[in-house]
């Protein structure tokens, strides 16, 4: 997908904020309806305190601030639930890597709503290839937010930050190849909120990774510990509630970071 059909197909589902009206024709105070653009078809209403962002200016902004740099990018993929939701990734190919036959692909993730069920909120992590099939699941390695109040403000992405953190990643994972799980860090997993049966349980998980996706990796290992748990929250919790993934996710990459140090 190109960055203008991006846009083109994010201008169609625009939205804007109008005031709300009781049955008696009476306006009421201190709500806002967000409605479409096209067809002013009513999505949501909210606090008039709601700062309203639209999808084609989440995706602009973006766009111009990747075009300022030197780093050639892909439109992955735009995925949209009405003209609530957008989840919008983007990849970079000339940043991808290799870590024990695993390719890495660096992307960024962005994501909004319109309608108060999400955060505006972009996350960098990276694509992994996971079995010959082409099979990829995504780890995220830091994250943005921003709730949709007054003081909305959307900070200009630091395309340098991430090419630093792209290569403290390649030292994190090469080092996790090697470097042993002990019980401190076990401990430090189910202090960081992951549940002490999945972490206790940590040989069963990893008999079943390596039998479903067909990858060798070498147990007792922060990798093997770290491409299991990866798997459990894509296909597990994430399932269910993508905001308890999220924070496990960077819990996990904390952990890491800190063990191998």
């Amino acid at each position: 997908m190109e960055k203008h059909e991006v846009l083109t197909t994010l201008q169609e589902v625009k939205a804007y904020k109008a005031p709300v009206f009781g049955a008696d024709g009476v306006e009421i105070p201190n709500y806002a309806a967000v409605r479409t653009v096209k067809g002013d078809e009513p999505i949501a209403i909210l606090g008039d305190g709601y700062a309203l962002y639209n999808h084609e200016d989440a995706a602009k902004r973006v766009f111009d601030e990747l075009d300022e740099g030197v780093l050639n990018y892909d439109v992955k993929n735009l995925i949209l639930n009405g003209p609530n939701r957008m989840n919008l990734m983007v990849t970079f190919p000339e940043m991808k890597f290799d870590i024990d036959g695993s390719e890495m692909e660096p992307t960024l993730a962005i994501s909004n709503s319109v309608d108060g069920t999400l955060r505006f909120s972009r996350i960098f992590g990276y694509l992994r290839l996971i079995c010959t099939n082409g099979l990829m699941r995504h780890e995220k390695v830091f994250s943005t937010s921003r709730k949709h109040t007054k003081k909305f403000e959307v900070e200009r992405f630091q395309i340098e930050e991430m090419m630093k953190d792209r290569s403290d990643l390649m030292v994190l994972l090469e080092k996790s190849q090697t470097a042993r799980i002990t019980k401190e860090f076990k401990s430090s997993l189910i202090g960081s909120g992951f549940p002490k049966r999945v972490v206790e349980n940590w040989n069963n998980l990893f008999e079943k990774y390596q039998g479903l996706y067909n990858e060798t990796v070498s147990g007792n290992t922060i990798w093997a510990i770290q491409a299991v748990l990866t798997n459990w929250l894509t296909n597990v919790v994430a399932k269910t509630n993508i905001d308890r993934a999220n924070r496990l996710s960077m819990a996990l990459n904390y952990q890491m970071r800190n063990h191998v140090a």
